[in-house]
C-alpha cells in the first residue's frame, strides 16, 4: 500500500494545524495547497514525497513516488507524522486548565484543536532557533531558505521541486565564510558548524535526551555553544515535545502577554512567573496557542 492512515485524536482541527503551517508564503520546508499538505522526508537515504490530508476520522498519507511502502518505511512515516502534530498528546487536561485561566480562556477557545507542531528532527530544530535568534520572522525564513537550497536535499515531482533541511554531515564541512554569502552572520555560522559537528560526534542526540527530565536535557543543550536559554527552551518545545518548555524570555511571549493583559508595556520576567505558574505542567503549550496571538 501507498497510503497511510492515522486515527485522528480527540481536541484535534487538521485546518487550524493547516493555517499554522501556512502562515508564511516563505516556508520551503512543505507546501499547503487547499486542505493537504506536501512534504519530502528521506529515509535510509530515499526521498518521499508525502501527500498529507484528511479524511473523515484519520489523517492519511499518501506516497506521491508511487510503489509500495515497506513495513519499515511505513512505520517511519506513521512515526514522523505523529510526532510532527503531536498526535499523541491528550489535550483534555490543557483545555480544562486554559478554560479556568482569565488569559488562556479565550486565546484557546480561538485556536481550539491546535496542536503544537514540532520539528522532529533535533539538528533541523536548532539550526531554526539559531538562525532566528534576534532577527525578525521574515528574515529568518529567508535564511533558512538560503540554507535548505544551497545545501538541503530536494526531489522533483511533477515539475515540483520539494526540500528537505540539510543534514549535520554537510554542514559539518563547511567553514563560516562558506556561509556568509547568504548573510548568515559570522557568529551564526560558527554555531551551526559547530552543532553539527557536535551531533555527528555523538554528543547531541534526540533519544539521548528524551531520557532525561526536561531540567537535564535542558542542561545539556545549553553546555553547546550557540544554544542559550531561549535556544534550548524552543528546542525543548518543539523537538522533544516536553509540553511545559517555557521560553520565559522569548520576545513573542511578553508581546502576546501584553496585549491579552492589556498592559501598556511588556511584563517584566516575575510578572510571568507569576500568571504562568497554573499553567504547569502545559506552559509550553500556553506558549505555542499565545504566540498565535501575534
Amino acid at each position: 500500500m501507498s497510503k497511510i492512515k492515522i486515527e485522528i485524536p480527540a481536541s484535534f482541527s487538521f485546518q487550524r494545524c493547516l493555517d499554522y503551517l501556512n502562515r508564511s508564503p516563505l516556508e520551503i520546508m512543505h507546501r499547503v495547497k487547499k486542505d493537504k499538505i506536501y512534504k519530502l522526508i528521506y529515509f535510509t537515504g530515499k526521498p518521499v514525497v508525502l501527500k498529507i490530508r484528511q479524511k473523515n476520522n484519520f489523517i492519511v498519507a499518501e506516497n506521491l513516488n508511487g510503489g509500495k511502502l515497506n513495513v519499515a518505511w511505513r512505520h517511519a512515516i506513521h512515526n514522523f507524522i505523529v510526532d510532527w502534530f503531536d498526535l499523541d498528546r491528550d489535550l483534555r487536561p490543557f483545555y480544562k486548565m486554559a478554560a479556568n485561566d482569565k488569559i488562556l480562556n479565550e486565546v484557546v477557545k480561538n485556536h481550539d484543536g491546535l496542536r503544537l507542531i514540532g520539528i522532529p528532527d533535533i539538528f533541523e530544530a536548532v539550526s531554526w532557533a539559531i538562525l532566528g535568534q534576534q532577527i525578525n520572522l521574515n528574515f529568518a525564513y529567508r535564511l533558512k531558505e538560503r540554507l535548505v537550497k544551497k545545501y538541503g536535499k530536494s526531489f522533483t515531482h511533477k515539475a515540483k521541486t520539494y526540500y528537505a533541511f540539510p543534514d549535520p554531515e554537510t554542514i559539518a564541512k563547511l567553514l563560516p565564510e562558506d556561509l556568509r554569502p547568504y548573510q548568515v552572520s559570522q557568529r551564526k555560522a560558527e554555531y551551526l558548524i559547530g552543532v553539527a559537528k557536535v551531533i555527528i560526534q555523538g554528543d547531541l542526540d534526540k533519544d539521548s535526551l528524551l531520557k532525561l527530565p526536561v531540567e537535564e536535557a535542558k542542561n545539556n543543550l545549553i553546555k553547546i555553544r550557540g544554544i542559550g536559554n531561549w535556544t534550548a527552551n524552543y528546542v525543548i518545545m518543539k523537538c522533544l515535545r516536553y509540553p511545559d518548555g517555557f521560553p520565559l524570555k522569548d520576545v513573542g511571549l511578553h508581546n502576546a502577554l501584553k496585549l491579552q493583559m492589556n498592559l501598556p508595556k511588556k511584563p517584566d520576567l516575575a510578572t510571568i512567573n507569576k500568571v504562568s505558574a497554573n499553567w504547569q505542567p502545559w506552559r509550553g503549550y500556553a506558549t505555542f496557542y499565545l504566540w498565535q496571538t501575534l
